[in-house]
């Protein structure tokens, strides 16, 4: 019987590691970085050797009996397992769904504590591991990044990442106060979010993933677990799934820009100078929408525009939605894209995304004609303690001088503006200003229409069955391949009428396995997509947990 099914060495890592938690606390060694590299000599070193300010003792082969294997690593979406974290205890942790989104590469990605602005995700390819924990002020990185046979979890406190303007000096600015100079400003008015209806429009933008060659290591889980991570908080933030962006390609550019801060990078993407000679052949070629550029961070670096003082290239940087006929390019430096979702913000903003607060009149009548929606702004809560995706550090900037993380406001939560949701009892959002959901509906079909695809979108349904394992909740469920497809998504729901129906699998298998809790029955649906839209969906299956002995 063909089956995914429980993978008996991770679960064996999960109980060792609760095991030495909760009864041998000593185990788990406290380090502290061995250098500094501060903002004012107060932050400490953030590289991706030492990942901030807690190092996790590490299992080793010695310890699990065994060679350390992600290839035969697997879990099922469905499964729950509680894992213990430092400095938080027991969370419970739901592998909600399985993507495929880079070669080789699988990206499980859940909820911790059933919220969906706690988000995890597990990249595993035949050698390494990557997965990532966020938990609002913090995030767990587990990985096996410097020994192939030990795994590591690093906690990063994330006010320890100093936070650095992604735009130019003027987009920052929260008001404008201006005198009567003479100067006339053409109004223009933004596409309005509040008579947009969904449309079913193809909204699915094809990303060319660049990086510099000094962070080759480990970067296929890095690009799926960034790709899986904006799906999954798309997902989450109740953005329709039409709407959604996969990997063209992933290419090495040879050169490690040192000394050059993030502005010049982007113009030399922009002018296909340098390591970018051919970018939009490139990009052709593989039929991307949008070009980004993962790069390693440089303390030394201070050519150009987008540098920090101290501290040099960090954080990221994107043109937003072609406006102003500029490319639909960005970047994030390494660290940041791990630790503080900066890679999936800045894709944000090539897709029209803008901070919190109101556009500068400047700029105002440029996004509009680009298409940028009224609603397209971050929201930040009430106590400045938290932000949503496109949150800028524009209401609560980061404060240099402060070098307590805990003192530090607004934390980026994976999730995008939504003035239906809450977040501690708050909504995350505005009706008028800020509905980041409802804006990416709007603009990632204008980003699907960028790039040139051939193939029409697929028009047949594939036909779906399931087969049980007889075993507990674990069922495999297969569809019949449709031409001319390039990924699947498959959808579960609580009932036929799919009014709620998050994905489960997104890749270009065509079979997945899925697991239904006790007493419970779940339905299934499956369509093919590819860089023109998606397809109809298949017929509807069902699945149910196994009351028996398994087989």
């Amino acid at each position: 019987m063909w089956r995914i099914g429980y993978c008996f060495s991770i679960l064996f890592l999960l109980a060792l590691a609760e095991q030495a938690f909760a009864e041998a606390p000593d185990l788990w060694r406290i380090e502290r970085p061995a250098e500094s590299r501060g903002l004012s000599g107060q932050h400490p070193a953030v590289d991706r050797a030492v990942l901030g300010s807690w190092l996790v003792s590490r299992v080793s082969r010695d310890q699990r009996g065994g060679k350390l294997s992600p290839s035969q690593w697997a879990f099922v979406p469905g499964e729950r397992f509680a894992l213990p974290l430092p400095g938080v205890g027991r969370v419970e942790i739901s592998f909600d769904s399985l993507w495929n989104t880079a070669p080789g590469v699988d990206v499980y990605a859940g909820r911790i504590q059933g919220r969906a602005e706690w988000l995890f995700t597990f990249s595993i390819d035949s050698e390494e591991v990557l997965a990532r924990f966020f938990l609002e002020d913090r995030v767990y990185i587990l990985e096996n990044y410097l020994d192939r046979n030990q795994l590591v979890l690093h906690e990063m406190d994330r006010g320890r990442l100093p936070k650095s303007p992604d735009r130019p000096e003027g987009e920052h600015l929260r008001s404008l106060s201006y005198n009567d100079d003479g100067i006339t400003i053409q109004s223009t008015t933004p596409p309005s979010c509040s008579s947009f209806t969904p449309s079913g429009a193809n909204g699915h933008a094809r990303v060319l993933f660049l990086h510099s060659s000094d962070v080759s290591s480990g970067i296929s889980n890095l690009i799926g677990s960034i790709v899986s991570e904006f799906n999954v908080s798309a997902d989450n933030s109740r953005v329709e799934l039409d709407n959604f962006i996969t990997v063209a390609d992933i290419r090495q550019v040879g050169d490690t820009f040192d000394g050059l801060c993030r502005g010049p990078i982007l113009d030399q993407m922009e002018a296909e100078s340098g390591a970018f000679q051919g970018l939009s052949q490139w990009m052709a070629n593989t039929d991307a929408d949008i070009a980004f550029l993962l790069v390693s961070e440089d303390a030394n670096a201070d050519q150009g525009s987008l540098c920090v003082p101290n501290l040099g290239r960090v954080g990221g940087a994107a043109r937003i939605l072609k406006a102003f006929d500029r490319p639909a390019y960005g970047l994030s430096t390494v660290t940041w894209a791990l630790g503080d979702l900066t890679a999936v913000h800045e894709l944000g903003h090539i897709l029209g995304g803008l901070h919190e607060g109101p556009v500068p009149f400047q700029l105002q009548e440029g996004f509009a004609e680009a298409g940028v929606p009224d609603c397209a702004h971050g929201h930040v809560g009430s106590s400045d303690e938290w932000m949503t995706m496109m949150g800028g550090y524009v209401e609560c900037p980061f404060d240099d001088t402060q070098p307590d993380p805990t003192q530090q406001s607004c934390t980026r939560l994976p999730i995008w503006s939504n003035p239906f949701m809450f977040h501690d009892g708050e909504l995350v959002g505005d009706a008028d200003t800020a509905h980041m959901a409802v804006a990416l509906e709007m603009t990632m079909p204008i980003a699907a229409e960028w790039g040139a695809s051939a193939s029409p979108k697929p028009q047949s349904a594939p036909t779906a069955t399931v087969q049980s394992q007889f075993c507990r909740g674990f069922n495999d469920i297969f569809w019949t391949a449709v031409p001319a497809t390039q990924v699947y998504q498959l959808v579960e729901s609580v009932d036929s009428t799919f009014n709620f129906d998050p994905l489960k699998y997104f890749g270009a298998s065509t079979v997945t396995t899925v697991t239904v809790q006790q007493g419970q029955t779940r339905y299934y649906r499956v369509r093919a997509c590819n860089g023109n839209g998606c397809g109809p969906w298949s017929n509807t299956v069902s699945a149910a947990y196994f009351t028996g002995i398994c087989q």
